[in-house]
């Protein structure tokens, strides 16, 4: 309960289309970051997207600049536009 609420304090805007602030995102213990980037891919896939945790630090570490992205495994992708991280299905798979 206390970690889901403090998740939910650094998440911007309401589920699926939730994001974070790449910079403060890159200020969170590691343990954090990763619930972080879990619960918005989980959000993003519409049910359970493993294994994106283990992709936070490559995923904090998207340019602030323009967009990047990243595929992650659970059909997401990661993107990163002009400093807000969000996630998206990627299109044509199934999680």
């Amino acid at each position: 309960m206390v970690l889901d609420s403090l998740v939910d304090g650094l998440i911007d805007g309401e589920a699926p289309h939730r994001s974070i602030q790449l910079s403060k995102l890159r200020e969170q213990p590691a343990a954090l970051r990763r619930l972080v980037v879990q619960r918005l891919a989980d959000e993003a896939a519409g049910s359970l997207a493993p294994g994106v945790a283990r992709r936070a630090d490559d995923i904090a570490s998207l340019s602030d600049q323009g967009t990047a992205m990243l595929d992650v495994p659970g059909g997401v992708r990661a993107v990163a536009t002009r400093g807000t991280l969000r996630f998206i299905r990627r299109a044509g798979l199934d999680s």
